[in-house]
């Protein structure tokens, strides 16, 4: 039995994490590796994701339960390293084009929240269940001078939190 296991040149956040148990794991099961498999949590993914500096497309999780009692990490990777970013929340969906790609929260955005990404171009955030019960539609949109337009976007995602 052949077992490949590719390493990207810079594995980080989840994706370190990810090859860290993979090794634990290469004797026990048939390991095929590269991009780790997405988090299982209170989301579709919409996509309307749009490359950056490099051709890379940010990428957009939320890992956890928000449910009452329980958190979940709402992590962005792959964006340009030290960019400012702005997550954009709706309570709808409605796709439009802008800037050479596709934004998914409708308008008007409900908020626009500035965040600065670290030196790996990731952003982590932790966030609590019992709430409420209600779905946002969240996307990240990054300056990126790079980017067709100047600006990059994860994918979109619907979460929903429960109580």
């Amino acid at each position: 039995m052949n077992t490949t296991l590719t390493v990207s040149s810079r594995p980080s956040g989840r994706a370190a994490r990810w090859l860290g148990t993979a090794f634990t794991v290469l004797l026990a099961a048939p390991l095929t590796a590269g991009t780790p498999e997405p988090c299982a949590g209170p989301y579709v993914d919409l996509g309307f994701g749009k490359p950056g500096t490099g051709g890379l497309t940010p990428r957009f999780e939320v890992c956890g339960e928000l449910t009452a009692g329980e958190k979940a990490d709402f992590e962005l990777i792959d964006g340009l390293p030290n960019a400012i970013a702005f997550l954009l929340v709706s309570p709808t969906t409605a796709p439009f084009p802008f800037r050479g790609g596709t934004l998914a929260p409708g308008m008007p955005f409900s908020s626009v929240m500035p965040f600065q990404l670290d030196g790996n171009g990731e952003y982590k955030n932790r966030g609590e269940g019992g709430v409420g019960s209600f779905t946002l539609t969240l996307q990240f949109v990054i300056v990126d001078p790079g980017a067709e337009g100047g600006l990059s976007h994860s994918n979109a995602l619907e979460v929903t939190w429960q109580n």
